[in-house]
């Protein structure tokens, strides 16, 4: 970032009362954070041995990268809460 632009984003910041920031998935991930298809695969998992069909159902899903629909199919789940929400 240029020198100017960033005594300008600073100058900004300090003018106002209050700021929102808004980051990408790139902050998370490097936070160590996984990724929604690397959180989804794991869940996947979970469901492994419990259902094994809707743990391949959600790991295809996660592979279409349809992440609303494996995370629904994983909330669709029969597993105890206890190990569900792990």
């Amino acid at each position: 970032m240029s020198e100017t632009l960033t005594s300008e984003v600073t100058k900004f910041f300090r003018e106002k009362e209050s700021v929102i920031l808004f980051a990408g998935a790139g902050v998370s991930v490097q936070a160590g954070l996984p990724t929604w298809g690397g959180l989804l695969s794991k869940l996947a998992e979970v469901c492994k041995t419990q259902q094994p069909y809707l743990s391949r159902a959600i790991v295809e899903s996660v592979g279409r990268s349809r992440y609303v629909a494996a995370a629904t199919q994983y909330m669709s789940a029969d597993i105890p809460k206890a190990e569900k929400y792990v």
